[in-house]
């Protein structure tokens, strides 16, 4: 067994293996985490008889004299990615998980976020190390919408079916801007602030090749949208992103509406609809209203030096944890 540092070379490969795991996704990908603002991208792999079974993309931020190695913003998923093969073999994650962790650069903490598809939480023999449950709300294929509709409850139904008695329709739109106005309101109307600038979300959003990894749909009587979503998708899973309402144009139900289209949009294709933001309770109670089966991530938090675990003792009571 190998572990080396990845050049941008083996970039391509890296995709690819990424994205034939189950435990991958777009987020883990150099498409995803490449010359992000928030640290310096490096991937480590592991190979075995020149073949690469397992890696870890991820990024380095360098602050106050401090190195963290945590997610990106809007990323739900950081974490090494093995071959499905391995994961069923507890000891054997456990040692590459290791393996990797030792040959990542010099840190002070470590951010890590499973996806739902590591069978058990990682027991890493690591010190000064917490563990933290999150939670994700998921639908499976195959469903057809009809097959949606009798898990609703007779009240979302009632309001699907009076969404369109209005009129309202859903449609693709082509400009992220309509995407980032109406979740900044939506975030501001919730007392929360839109966790990125509309400069730095148009640049994520040109990582994007839309129609290949990426769709944006709207809702609304005209093709003024009362509604929209912007979804990143994989070959198994869809993530949206970004959602939005606009609070303004009184009582409807665009946003329902949307949602339900974009969950058979997914599902239609065979993939996996993912709920981000389910730890939000606000927004989960939203997303209850589809019905979803509610899994676990688990997130893993290593704080390595006493500096950064004193400092975090400080800013967590701020409210801004440092890791």
């Amino acid at each position: 067994m190998v572990v080396e540092q990845l050049t941008p070379a083996d970039y391509p490969h890296w995709d690819m293996f990424v994205r034939a795991q189950k435990s991958g996704s777009f987020f883990h990908t150099t498409q995803w985490l490449a010359d992000r603002p928030e640290g310096e991208f490096a991937i480590l792999g592991v190979r075995e008889a020149g073949k690469l079974i397992a890696g870890f993309a991820y990024l380095t931020n360098h602050k106050w004299g401090l190195r963290r190695i945590l997610p990106p913003k809007i990323t739900s998923r950081f974490a090494p990615i093995l071959a499905d093969e391995l994961l069923t073999q507890p000891d054997r994650v456990r040692d590459l998980l290791l393996a990797l962790i030792k040959h990542l650069p010099p840190y002070d903490s470590l951010h890590l976020i499973f996806p739902p598809t590591m069978p058990d939480r990682p027991k890493l023999p690591l010190p000064n190390v917490t563990h933290q449950t999150l939670k994700t709300n998921r639908l499976y294929p195959p469903q057809t919408e009809e097959s949606l509709r009798r898990r609703y409850s007779p009240n979302t139904r009632k309001l699907l079916n009076r969404a369109h008695k209005q009129g309202i329709r859903y449609y693709p739109i082509d400009d992220p801007r309509i995407v980032y106005r109406l979740s900044a309101q939506s975030m501001q109307y919730s007392g929360r602030h839109h966790p990125l600038t509309l400069g730095e979300f148009l640049a994520i959003f040109q990582r994007f090749e839309v129609g290949q990894d990426v769709v944006m749909l709207g809702a609304g009587i005209t093709r003024q949208p009362l509604a929209a979503i912007m979804m990143t998708y994989d070959r198994q899973v869809v993530y949206p992103l970004f959602f939005g309402i606009n609070r303004d144009s009184g009582k409807h139900e665009a946003g329902l509406y949307l949602m339900h289209h974009s969950i058979v949009w997914a599902l239609e294709q065979n993939r996996i609809f993912d709920f981000n933001g389910s730890n939000i309770p606000r927004i989960d109670a939203f997303f209850q209203k589809f019905k979803p089966e509610s899994c676990s991530l688990f997130a893993l938090k290593h704080g390595r030096t006493r500096r950064i675990r004193w400092l975090n003792q400080l800013t967590t009571r701020l409210g801004k944890p440092l890791y």
